[in-house]
């Protein structure tokens, strides 16, 4: 049981496995500050655990995750100095996942799926060196390297 309360995330753990459910689904789970923050905790909390053996990543309601937080973003892009924040914010939270030491599985249950989630996907599939990240074959055209696998 997680330790911590999150609004923007659910984490969950059970049988040797974490996951760690975007709560955004009024918003189809786009990235905002508050997610992104919760979602490196929880990141966190997932690596400390030694009982963790595999991290599923999944999207509350009907997406897995929309993109960015436009509404958000917009007042962002007006001030380099935000900006600069929220995107040290993202590379953290990718970076975490990429040197995580156990297998991270994104399920992506249907195709509505963004260019910013093919991108953050595909970079983290590419980067993993110790293990693949393991993709949902609804999220089509996504075949990158050796290294991953989709399941089915």
């Amino acid at each position: 049981r997680s330790t911590v309360e999150y609004t923007n995330i659910k984490l969950e753990k059970e049988n040797l496995v974490a996951t760690i459910r975007m709560n955004r689904p009024d918003a189809m789970n786009a990235l905002s500050p508050g997610l992104m923050e919760e979602f490196s905790a929880a990141v966190t909390e997932v690596e400390q655990d030694d009982g963790i053996k595999a991290l599923v990543i999944r999207g509350e309601g009907r997406a897995f995750c929309a993109g960015a937080d436009l509404p958000y973003f917009a007042t962002a892009f007006a001030d380099p100095a935000t900006l600069d924040m929220v995107l040290q914010r993202m590379n953290k939270l990718l970076f975490q996942l990429e040197s995580l030491p156990i297998p991270v599985i994104a399920n992506i249950p249907k195709c509505l799926e963004t260019i910013l989630s093919k991108f953050i996907l595909t970079s983290i599939v590419l980067f993993r060196k110790r293990f693949p990240i393991f993709i949902h074959p609804s999220f089509f055209g996504l075949k990158i390297s050796s290294r991953s696998c989709l399941l089915g």
